[in-house]
């Protein structure tokens, strides 16, 4: 087994890569991509959504994540570095899922919208762990422009992930009834 070359966990088996730049742009790539997706997940849940203020969330951050595109896209042009399609099958998975739980018309809308929470909190962490292996990189590299940007949008994450827990939270703070099946 070659030491030199390790393994990352955004390329596929047969990608490999030589050094933590090298990394850090895989990585980079993989969130341009899927913030690219994302923009458009974001709006089927803003549809899906019963609660017009969770509706209203995933908008804002639908907006959000247009500046992390373009964020993203400077640090790209920055390295000489080109967008690749999404690699990551994580990733991939999380936006399938929020898809599919959007579309799911079998749930009580309010319950919708808690796994609608839930399966958008599970997508920002996984951009939250990103951003900040990526912020990490960067500042490691000496590339502190590049990390301050990328610091921006991972803000916006943990803004994002705030909010819907504090939505979810005050939405489970209401009385339910329970149904339960015999």
């Amino acid at each position: 087994m070659d030491r030199d070359l390790v393994a990352t966990p955004t390329l596929g088996p047969a990608e490999r890569t030589t050094s933590l730049h090298d990394l850090m742009m895989a990585q980079v790539q993989d969130l341009y991509a899927a913030e690219k997706d994302t923009v458009q997940v974001l709006a089927e849940l803003a549809r899906a959504a019963s609660n017009p203020q969770l509706a209203y969330l995933f908008r804002l951050h639908g907006s959000e994540t247009r500046e992390h595109i373009l964020r993203l896209k400077r640090v790209l042009d920055g390295q000489d570095t080109r967008p690749t399609p999404l690699r990551n099958r994580g990733k991939r998975g999380l936006l399938e899922d929020c898809i599919e739980l959007a579309s799911d018309q079998t749930l009580e809308p309010s319950v919708r919208d808690a796994a609608l929470i839930a399966v958008a909190q599970h997508l920002e962490h996984d951009e939250i762990a990103s951003y900040e292996s990526v912020c990490t990189w960067a500042g490691v590299l000496g590339l502190h422009d590049m990390a301050g940007q990328l610091a921006l949008s991972m803000a916006d994450e943990r803004r994002a992930e705030s909010r819907l827990k504090r939505l979810g939270e005050s939405m489970q703070a209401r009385p339910q009834r329970v149904h339960t099946t015999t």
